[in-house]
């Protein structure tokens, strides 16, 4: 994966389990795209 529009200071997606670990790359590309699906296109940022 690459984050091509960004990053902007303070403002992005994360992810690792409670263990500290890292998911597999189907679960991490998964969780990208749910997180994608919640921006607003207009504005780029989270929709409210």
């Amino acid at each position: 994966m690459t984050w091509v529009s960004g990053p902007s200071a303070g403002y992005g997606f994360t992810t690792r389990r409670s263990d500290q670990q890292w998911e597999s790359h189907g679960e991490l590309e998964k969780a990208v795209r749910s997180f994608l699906a919640e921006i607003d296109p207009t504005t780029g940022y989270l929709s409210d």
